[in-house]
């Protein structure tokens, strides 16, 4: 639980940054699933696995997966926030 209210905090920090410094807000959020993403638990899970420590692999291997879907989770939640709100803004191409 503890790793679903992080993203959703940081989800939420970024929508309010995101309308402070008029930066589009998808791209902040999108931008902030890089410092939740579970590489090393995931890393180690296979690790563990191919060691044949079935029971600690497979412990590890459901955390990070859990960890994938209360980011996506918290994802849809904060995505269907900014459409609801309107607060996303449209991103002006380079001329």
């Amino acid at each position: 639980f503890t790793d679903f209210v992080g993203c959703l905090l940081s989800f939420f920090l970024a929508i309010v940054l995101g309308t402070l410094f008029s930066i589009p807000s998808p791209m902040l959020v999108i931008g902030s699933l890089v410092l939740i993403v579970p590489g090393l638990t995931l890393t180690s899970a296979i690790s563990e696995l191919a060691e044949h420590n079935f029971v600690s692999g497979t412990v590890k291997l459901v955390k990070a997966i859990l960890i994938i879907v209360a980011m996506g989770v918290s994802y849809v939640i904060v995505d269907n926030l900014i459409t609801l709100l309107n607060v996303a803004k449209t991103v002006q191409p380079m001329v």
